[in-house]
């Protein structure tokens, strides 16, 4: 007897087909019977699919809740909206490796998009021993893991404002290897971030050395979206190219109103390019036009020196605020995307604080602030800044309908929702970035076909880490939802963003039901995704 039998519901199978009515039958975590009618066929547990979608588990493939996880009770906003298997580590800024010489300064780096452990001696040092922590937890949903080359490098040399010594690099490299040995999916970047945003591109080169030998993807968040969007995706290929690996996009965008339209084009026309010198680059898209960063990505790379506590004291300084003044109020940059300039005061929304006293102050623009607290905007900024150590996330409002729309055509973009854990105001993608997809993209504005949508949620991005996920087909792991696309909902906006989704019968992962009519049903059969285990 088969453990599940699900009846007469609408397949979608993940890779892009036509969806066609049939039964579909699970044993042991695994689906192992498709067929137009298995009417002779018996199981444990029955489902009747009439009338609704029975669609592969959805797979996000950049979130960052690496800090989340270890938390009881996590899982529920991830599998309220069918999401089955995430990524973590992305951007850059991984929670491991994590010596205990420099965790307080990598918990505060990584904290505004992780958000913060009640317990920091739970997390572990190394990457396999996080990953060790992971497979002894009870999961609600399956995760994976990138090693994050901010964090190595931050693992490896704290936050000096030194330039690598050869030594240092060699160091670094070490560190990726073993993560990579370990089981990362791949090796995130970020940047746009520090520390990353100090190596020259030679020095990348020198320390992502070891992908080479495990054939893993570079999944980067490139140097510059804006203005330098064209210099930072080169840079980005040319590394790929030089290392012969797959490459990923994360989120990509044009942002700043005077990119809008023929920026993208232009990106887009890149790519393209590349793809066809045969650079194996795929890239993903959130479908909203506002991202959501830390307050500090503001600041020019050249500001971002050394550790939190150096970086408030830089803040403080008068001539040093001036300086910072001359740099951002000067406009365009040839070296880095000015988010000021790019995006304006009023576009950048306070999503997080931490201070009692700052609360008031959540989910108003820089420029409302400011206002309200009779200052000049960047000085503000700068003083919040420094009154929360710099732990301050934004919700900017920075691309166009119009570009988003573009990319969500695309063949080759997966959807992704970037979600942070920083508590406060979030992004709504936290809460509904792939229920939002089919009601808006494919139910109201039928800018994609159903088949076509949950292809980029399901089969193309587990493709990106060669994932036995995202498909209906015998032998596919058993990891499903089922629902009526005309009862799916994605309440979350940015003035309520906390707001669960709804409209999913079902939600099942390795064969065992999650979710039944938009409530959890206690089951943990989740598992951890590594490189060196049998996916």
């Amino acid at each position: 007897m088969l453990d599940m039998l699900i009846r007469g519901g609408t397949i979608v199978d993940g890779c892009g087909g036509v969806p066609y009515k049939g039964d579909l039958a699970l044993q042991d975590g695994k689906i192992v019977a498709i067929a137009p009618s298995l009417e002779k066929t018996e199981a444990v547990q029955e489902i009747d699919a009439s009338g609704r979608i029975v669609a592969p588990g959805f797979v996000d493939i950049h979130r960052h809740a690496d800090l989340a996880i270890l938390e009881p009770g996590f899982g529920e906003i991830e599998l309220r909206q069918g999401i089955t298997t995430i990524v973590n580590g992305n951007c850059g800024l991984s929670a491991v490796p994590c010596p205990n010489t420099y965790k307080e300064g990598i918990l505060s780096a990584i904290s505004s998009l992780t958000g913060r452990l009640k317990d920091p001696s739970i997390l572990p040092q190394t990457f396999s021993e996080y990953l060790n922590d992971l497979r002894a937890c009870q999961l609600a949903l399956n995760v994976g893991m990138l090693v994050g080359n901010g964090t190595i490098r931050m693992a490896e040399m704290g936050f000096s404002n030194q330039p690598c010594t050869e030594k240092d690099l060699k160091r670094i490299a070490s560190c990726l290897d073993k993560a990579l040995d370990e089981g990362a999916l791949g090796v995130s970047m970020g940047l746009i971030y520090t520390p990353e945003c100090h190596y020259t591109t030679q020095e990348l080169l020198q320390v992502l050395q070891p992908t080479q030998k495990y054939q893993v993807p570079l999944v980067t968040h490139i140097r510059g979206e804006g203005d330098t969007s064209p210099q930072a995706l080169k840079e980005v290929i040319y590394l790929a190219e030089t290392l012969d690996v797959p490459l990923h996009i994360s989120h990509l965008k044009r942002i700043g109103k005077r990119n809008w339209g023929i920026g993208l084009s232009q990106s887009l026309e890149i790519l393209s390019q590349a793809r066809e010198r045969g650079v194996r680059l795929s890239y993903d898209v959130y479908p909203y036009t506002a991202g959501s960063t830390q307050l500090i990505q503001i600041l020019p790379p050249d500001f971002q020196q050394g550790t939190v506590d150096e970086i408030v004291k830089f803040l403080q300084s008068s001539q040093k605020r001036k300086q910072l003044k001359d740099v951002i109020y000067a406009g365009p940059s040839e070296k880095f995307d000015n988010i000021v300039d790019l995006v304006g005061w009023d576009g950048l929304i306070i999503s997080s604080l931490h201070r009692p006293e700052n609360q008031q102050y959540v989910g108003l623009s820089l420029e409302a602030v400011a206002n309200l607290r009779g200052q000049e905007p960047l000085d503000c900024a700068c003083d919040l800044l420094v009154e929360e150590a710099c732990d301050i996330t934004i919700i900017d409002h920075l691309a166009s309908e119009e570009d988003v729309k573009t990319i969500l055509k695309d063949p080759i973009s997966s959807l992704i929702s970037d979600s942070l854990y920083a508590g406060g105001m979030p992004h709504p993608r936290l809460y509904g970035a792939f229920p939002r997809l089919l009601c808006q993209y494919v139910r109201d504005e039928s800018l994609l076909s159903l088949e076509t949508a949950i292809h980029k949620m399901t089969a193309l991005p587990a493709q990106v880490f060669q994932l036995q996920k995202g498909r209906i087909a015998p032998g596919a792991d058993g990891d499903l939802t089922i629902f009526r696309l005309d009862r799916l909902t994605s309440p979350a906006d940015y003035n309520h963003p906390q707001q669960l989704a709804g409209g999913f019968d079902y939600v099942i992962i390795d064969g065992r039901i999650v979710v039944k009519d938009d409530q959890l049903t206690g089951e943990k059969p989740g598992r951890v995704i590594s490189r060196r285990k049998n996916r």
